[in-house]
């Protein structure tokens, strides 16, 4: 044990030393990339090393190039060191930077069996869907290495986010109201704050289940109006067709007969697929049979006797 602290406190002095010694060759306002040095530091658990060269200005998110672009969160999980690993977490350190192979400081904890270090970055709200280039997740690495205590506990973390997002789906579903009213023709009515609106129409959007309220989109607003469920009506008439108008009917008598001439027959709508009407115009001939004025007589006149 003498001999490992001794090790340690000579790789601090090292690492304090090199750190100095490369920093003065970068400026101040460049990332410096992480130092071979410091990632040896951080992967040993070498904390005021580590410290010392933040507090210096180095990047908490510095990739080390040397060993796959491997930050010092990830050297740290996969060394399971507890303390460097709250220390880094709590300068911002990203939890869910992945390598240039994939790898992420979750799947290092999981590959070494570091199953605090594991609950740590959890905790840190770590991504354990997170693949590598080979398709592998942090329990899936777990449970290639035989670690039972972090993938048993990489397992409940996922049926306890499952759970959660159910619960989520269903609680929206519950407070949603009942028809939904998205994505239909609206008409509003019954508005105290902004009475102008009343008997104009609109289509309602998503509904906030946290304003109860629909965003619809009113006709003649640049913008979205929040309305609650109680002052909107559903238009039942398909849009595609002439909606019922929002507002009276200017002609309270129209007239129920626009096609006076009745040798015409009348398209009452534009042709749906064309846009046009169409007008067609018949014309009758009537043709009276008058009776024979000179019939021809009958050559039979004895109904008994056949004629020739």
């Amino acid at each position: 044990m003498f001999l490992v602290n001794s090790l340690l406190t000579l790789l601090e002095a090292c690492c304090s030393r090199y750190l100095k010694t490369i920093w003065l060759t970068f400026p101040e306002d460049m990332d410096v990339a992480l130092p071979e040095a410091i990632f040896y530091a951080a992967n040993a658990g070498a904390f005021h090393a580590v410290a010392g060269w933040l507090d210096e200005g180095g990047g908490v998110d510095a990739h080390c190039a040397e060993h796959r672009s491997t930050t010092l969160l990830m050297a740290a999980a996969a060394g399971g060191h507890e303390a460097m690993v709250r220390m880094l977490l709590q300068r911002s350190a990203s939890v869910n930077l992945q390598n240039s192979v994939g790898g992420t400081a979750l799947m290092n904890a999981a590959a070494y069996g570091h199953t605090t270090t594991v609950q740590l970055l959890l905790d840190a709200k770590a991504d354990a869907s997170l693949r590598g280039i080979s398709g592998s997740t942090a329990l899936m690495y777990a449970e290639y290495q035989k670690h039972t205590e972090a993938a048993q506990l990489l397992r409940h973390h996922a049926k306890r986010l499952t759970a959660e997002e159910e619960a989520a789906v269903m609680h929206a579903a519950a407070t949603a109201p009942t028809p939904s009213l998205s994505g239909h023709r609206v008409r509003i009515d019954g508005l105290k704050g902004r009475p102008e609106l009343n008997g104009r129409c609109g289509v309602a959007g998503r509904f906030d289940a946290a304003k109860r309220r629909y965003e619809v989109a009113v006709e003649g607003e640049a913008e979205a109006v929040l309305l609650k469920p109680a002052n909107l009506q559903e238009v039942l008439e398909p849009a595609l067709h002439s909606p019922r108008p929002c507002s009276p009917d200017p002609d309270p008598n129209p007239n129920p007969n626009p096609n006076p001439n009745p040798n015409t027959l009348y398209s009452p709508s534009p042709d749906p697929i064309y846009g046009q009407s169409h007008t067609l115009t018949l014309t009758l001939t009537l043709t009276h049979k008058y009776p024979n004025p000179d019939p021809k007589p009958n050559p039979n006149p004895n109904p008994l006797t056949l004629a020739p």
